[in-house]
């Protein structure tokens, strides 16, 4: 893991506790919508204890692109929960 930390947050009077770690930006597809707009799906890989991890980001940036860097949060306890920050 590049860089680290733990972000906390209360949901539901239950407190996770998030790991955040670098990921690479895989892929972005765009696709289309009903109303003629566009959805973009982010792949990102990572690893946890030389594991790794290729999920979807659950936000968009207009900056991303293919092989830049971003800080997400992983659940220590399924690391295929995402948030990533924003930027």
């Amino acid at each position: 893991m590049i860089g680290g930390g733990i972000w906390c947050y209360n949901v539901k009077h239950k407190e996770n506790c998030w790991i955040s770690s670098q990921a690479k930006i895989i892929d972005i597809q765009k696709s289309n919508t009903y109303s003629s707009e566009y959805n973009y799906i982010v792949w990102v890989e990572f690893f946890v204890k030389d594991q790794i991890y290729q999920v979807t980001l659950p936000k968009y940036n207009r900056n991303m692109k293919i092989g830049n860097m971003v800080t997400i949060y992983y659940d220590p306890k399924n690391p295929k929960e995402i948030i990533n920050s924003s930027f």
